[in-house]
């Protein structure tokens, strides 16, 4: 007689589990995202140089010191990565120009200081000679009793005779050395100096000139001529 067979046992079955849902795949980063090896975090975002922002504003007020305020901001721009290069670059131009043109009117300040010392120098020069010509006229008068005529003046050898105490150059305005021929009929824009004798037509042979009047134009704006009189009228 067999002995009985015992069916072999089933393992229990698993209790029902419904069905997961499939997550989705991650999103794959693009390579200009992804940060560079051995760098943790993105870097921080640039800043604005404040070197920069002072050199342009000194640019406008000392333009020499924002040139080189503007240029070292410039600099570390470069090498640091902040922003403002633009500004830097504009104080560097506005300083120069700025520059330029402080030097320009420099220049012409200390021309026109120089141009009002030699208008007074001529001046001067001109006050010198009318005194010197006239001492040697009224000296002239009180040895003859008469004043030269306009011919006598412009004479030189009527002047190397009789009127010895006066240079050459005192004959001729200090613009124009080269003229040293008086007139008779003053001006304001005549380079020469004026003798004007009285009486009109008087030759000192038949009609005798007892005055006259030296006078030489001046540049300064205060006087416009220099005159001397004859003391005896």
């Amino acid at each position: 007689m067999d002995p009985i067979q015992t069916p072999p046992q089933q393992p229990p079955e698993a209790p029902y589990q419904p069905p997961q849902p499939i997550e989705p795949a991650p999103p794959v980063m693009p390579l200009n995202s992804i940060p560079p090896q051995g760098s943790a975090h993105p870097s921080p975002p640039q800043t604005m140089s404040v070197m920069a922002i002072v050199g342009l504003v000194l640019a406008f007020v000392v333009p020499v010191v924002g040139i080189i305020v503007s240029a070292i901001a410039l600099a570390k721009i470069g090498k640091n990565g902040q922003k403002g290069r633009g500004l830097a670059i504009a104080g560097l131009v506005i300083g120069l120009i700025n520059t330029v043109v402080g030097i320009i009117l420099l220049i012409a300040l200390v021309g026109a200081s120089f141009s009002g010392v030699q208008q007074k120098a001529r001046d001067t020069e001109r006050r010198t000679d009318i005194n010197a010509l006239h001492t040697q006229v009224e000296a002239y008068y009180a040895q003859n009793g008469m004043y030269p005529t306009l011919f006598n003046m412009n004479d030189t050898s009527f002047r190397n005779k009789d009127l010895k105490g006066i240079e050459n150059d005192a004959f001729s305005d200090p613009k124009s050395p080269q003229t040293n021929q008086f007139t008779d009929k003053p001006s304001t824009t005549s380079l020469e100096y004026a003798y004007t004798v009285k009486p009109d037509g008087c030759d000192n042979i038949s009609k005798m000139c007892t005055s006259y009047t030296l006078l030489a134009n001046l540049e300064g704006e205060t006087e416009t001529d220099y005159t001397k009189r004859s003391l005896a009228n």
